[in-house]
C-alpha cells in the first residue's frame, strides 16, 4: 500500500497541538478537530516530537498502515517552519522508524539531510545519523484546504 497523501484525508483534518517542549500532530475526524483535549492529546494516528533548540526529535508515532510517512513529512515540515530539523529518538528506534529514515535517504530528493554532530550519534544506527528538513508544501496545502488546525496549550 503506498503512503497516504492529502487527498486520502477525505473528511479528516490534521490537528497540531503546541505544548511546552513538544508538538503533537494528529489526524482526526473533522468533527473532533475543533474539540480536541489539549491536556490529554490524542495518541492514535499521531506523531509526537520534542523540540530542543533547533533539533527536533521524534518521541513516538502511532499510525495506521500508510499514514506513518505522511505524519513524518508533517513533523519534518513543522520543524523546518520553526527553524529546526527533525531526527529520530536515540532510545526509541524501531525497525519501522529506521525503515522510514532509510526511505528518506534513498528516495526523497525533496528532503534535505544534514549530518548530526558526533555527540548526537553514538547510539544511533547509520540511517538515523542525520537530521531532515523539507519545504512545508503539505502544511501549506492543508492550510489552503482548511484541514490544518492549530491549538496552543499553556500547560
Amino acid at each position: 500500500m503506498p503512503a497516504k497523501t492529502v487527498s486520502d484525508l477525505n473528511d479528516r483534518k490534521v490537528v497540531c497541538i503546541h505544548k511546552p517542549g513538544g508538538y503533537w500532530i494528529s489526524i482526526l475526524p473533522a468533527e473532533a478537530a475543533s474539540d480536541v483535549n489539549v491536556t490529554s492529546p490524542p495518541t492514535k494516528m499521531t506523531i509526537m516530537v520534542q523540540a530542543i533548540n533547533d533539533l527536533w526529535r521524534v518521541v513516538d508515532v502511532d499510525a495506521e498502515h500508510g499514514w506513518g510517512p505522511f505524519l513524518y513529512d508533517l513533523a519534518i515540515e513543522l520543524a523546518t517552519l520553526n527553524g529546526g530539523q527533525l531526527t529520530g529518538h536515540e532510545h526509541k528506534i524501531t525497525e519501522a522508524s529506521e525503515a522510514v529514515w532509510q526511505h528518506y535517504h534513498a528516495n526523497r530528493s525533496d528532503v534535505r539531510r544534514e549530518n548530526l554532530p558526533e555527540y548526537c550519534v553514538a547510539a544511533l544506527p547509520a540511517s538515523l545519523r542525520s537530521s531532515l528538513q523539507k519545504t512545508p508544501a503539505i502544511i501549506s496545502e492543508l492550510k489552503k484546504l482548511g484541514k490544518w488546525f492549530e491549538v496552543r496549550a499553556t500547560t
